[in-house]
């Protein structure tokens, strides 16, 4: 986990965010759950699978930097992901590739920015159980 030195020059104010590349490992789960069936319901391609950007990244076909930013809210020193499946996809990437650091391009928020702070509150669900963000658990049709 990053120390308050390694996240100074991405900490933002309640008023704007700050754009930076982190490490995957830096970052943890806001929800507790995602979806059993680990597809994107949208964005990259519609039903898209999570193992499939997993392979596409392995492959090469995807670069880290292809995707877009991840929403990430920075409460206290630890940074919070506001997108489960995509960090689900680089996380296991990340495990594939131990040998080397995986960064990915991330917005950085304020937890009381208005873009992000009812969002945030309501996905907030992650408990010390699951390593207050560390870990995920499967849910809906299983």
């Amino acid at each position: 986990r990053p120390r308050g030195p390694e996240l100074l020059h991405v900490r933002p104010t309640p008023t704007s965010s700050v754009e930076a590349e982190l490490p995957v490992h830096w970052l943890r789960w806001t929800h507790n759950a995602i979806n059993s069936k680990m597809v994107f319901g949208s964005g990259r391609q519609e039903d898209c699978s999570v193992y499939n950007m997993v392979h596409d990244l392995f492959c090469g076909r995807l670069l880290p930097s292809d995707i877009p930013p991840l929403q990430i809210v920075l409460d206290g020193d630890v940074l919070f992901s506001l997108c489960n499946r995509r960090l689900a996809a680089l996380k296991m990437f990340q495990s594939l590739c131990s040998h080397r650091v995986v960064k990915v391009p991330c917005e950085v928020w304020h937890p009381n920015h208005p873009q992000v702070r009812l969002k945030y509150r309501a996905a907030k669900s992650t408990t010390a159980e699951l390593g207050d963000g560390m870990g995920i658990k499967p849910h809906g049709d299983r």
